[in-house]
């Protein structure tokens, strides 16, 4: 999950690598939704940082309904589809992954597929971060 206050820019350059290193099969990368009724939204709230509150919780992962603390909601936006682009790639697939030798690493090439299509998919615009 991405967009916590603790969250610099080179979070996700680290986390590829991190995952590439470990060779780990499959990631998911969201975006943090801070609902209503949560702490997080409340705090949010009182600091002024929810842009959406009656969309929050629309359009998961690609409009960003708060602002970040370290960086644009835009570039949250994007760089969150750019590290699913980086790590759903033939390379990078081709260095995680085995070669299917059982129905888990079939399984595991199948999964990278369809997250890749997806990835490759994944619309990006941010209307709300530039208010």
């Amino acid at each position: 999950m991405f967009g916590t206050d603790a969250d610099t820019p080179d979070i996700f350059d680290g986390t590829l690598e991190f995952l590439t290193k470990h060779k780990v099969p499959a990631a998911y990368f969201n975006l943090m939704m801070p609902l209503r009724g949560t702490p997080v939204f409340d705090r949010m709230k009182a600091d002024g940082r929810i842009i959406d509150e009656y969309g929050i919780g629309r359009y998961a992962g690609v409009f960003c309904h708060f602002r970040p603390l370290r960086l644009s909601g835009t570039e949250l936006v994007a760089q969150i589809a750019r590290l699913k682009r980086e790590f759903y790639s033939p390379r990078s697939m081709m260095q995680r992954l085995r070669m299917p030798r059982t129905y888990a690493d079939l399984a595991s090439w199948y999964m990278n597929l369809v997250e890749r299509k997806v990835a490759l998919n994944t619309f990006t615009m941010n209307e709300f971060s530039e208010f």
